[in-house]
């Protein structure tokens, strides 16, 4: 179970100006969450998650939220904490109850004055995407408005930040990523920028002619020479392109069958996955106690029928939390009385 106080009209989010130095990846959408990271931390998380290709790593991002001057809210990502005691394969990770203990703590040992910003987790050979499994967890543990997800692709190395809004989960445009130093332009050279090289020019050949010729055989020959010269070279570079064009397609070739293995796997898990979610859906409805539950702190001013559309965005669960929490009826609660709501 993970435990959020959710203030629902944000009024203690800090106004502050955007980190200094700060490079724009992508488009800056104005309907995007605006999210900085700070350099050495996002290059520490991608080092972490390309230490194992064969299964999902994972963590969750720590930092700040603050609105700027124009009111937008903004994250700022400063470090990360590494999830330990997870359930990890080549397409899921699972964080344990053991794993948000050991995060909590972590929190607040290390990083006292900071929250969880959202997680992050590697996709090795699947591309940059939210499976469903990932959409449950976001959905679940990590539905606080200012919250995003983080996906790295080591064998592609590609990386994408994820947030959900009214409309759904959506993937950012763009993302800021800063350094206290002022040469982060150039320190910010992306390892996919791959130079290809092309095949140096062949050394030039000289043609001797043992027999003397005319001037108009010498001619011909320098002619016939020259056109020699070009075939050679059109299908030296045909063969070059020959052999890149194959050697790509079988590598293409190699990646499409391994993406669709992974994909039938994918497939079988979500077939599972959604039945997990059916029954976890049935047993919500049916029992006033469950499992998964957020506490929630009653504040001054504050209505059980406030805080359920507030939190839960549905009005019509408000009997379900009035029995959850063996209240009279829903004007039963008091500033500073902690509650459980359903997921």
């Amino acid at each position: 179970m993970v435990e959020f106080n959710k203030d629902s009209n944000e009024l203690n989010i800090k106004t502050s100006v955007h980190p200094a130095n700060a490079k724009l990846i992508g488009v800056d959408d104005s309907k995007d969450l605006k999210i900085f990271i700070e350099k050495s931390n996002l290059f520490g998380i991608e080092e972490y998650l390309r230490s194992d290709m064969n299964n999902e790593l994972g963590g969750v991002l720590v930092g700040n939220v603050y609105k700027d001057n124009e009111g937008r809210i903004f994250i700022d990502i400063k470090n990360n904490i590494i999830a330990e005691s997870t359930t990890a394969s080549l397409s899921r990770l699972t964080f344990t109850h053991e794993t948000w203990q050991i995060i909590n703590d972590n929190l607040e040992k290390s990083f006292p004055e900071q929250k969880i910003l959202g997680w992050y987790h590697s996709h090795p050979g699947h591309s940059v995407f939210l499976s469903t499994y990932d959409v449950f967890i976001q959905d679940n543990f990590f539905n606080l408005p200012y919250m995003t997800a983080f996906v790295y692709d080591p064998v592609i190395n590609d990386r994408g930040f994820f947030y959900k809004d009214d409309s759904g989960i959506k993937k950012c445009s763009g993302y800021f990523i800063y350094s206290d130093k002022e040469d982060i332009q150039k320190e910010l050279t992306m390892s996919s920028d791959v130079k290809l090289e092309m095949p140096k020019p062949l050394e030039p050949v000289e043609f001797r002619n043992i027999e003397k010729k005319s001037p108009e055989t010498k001619d011909e020959s320098k002619m016939k020479n020259v056109v020699i010269i070009a075939l050679l070279l059109i299908n030296f570079i045909l063969c070059v392109l020959m052999f890149l064009k194959m050697n790509n397609y079988d590598k293409e070739l190699l990646r499409f069958e391994n993406v669709n293995n992974q994909l039938n796997e994918l497939r079988s898990e979500n077939e599972k996955l959604s039945k997990k979610v059916e029954e976890l859906t049935i047993g919500l409805e049916s029992t006033a106690n469950s499992d998964l539950s957020i506490k929630y702190t009653v504040k001054e001013g504050e209505t059980l029928r406030s805080i359920v559309i507030a939190v839960l965005k549905d009005e019509s669960k408000i009997d379900n939390v009035v029995k959850m929490n063996s209240l009279k009826n829903e004007f039963d609660i008091k500033p500073g009385q902690i509650i459980e709501l359903p997921y």
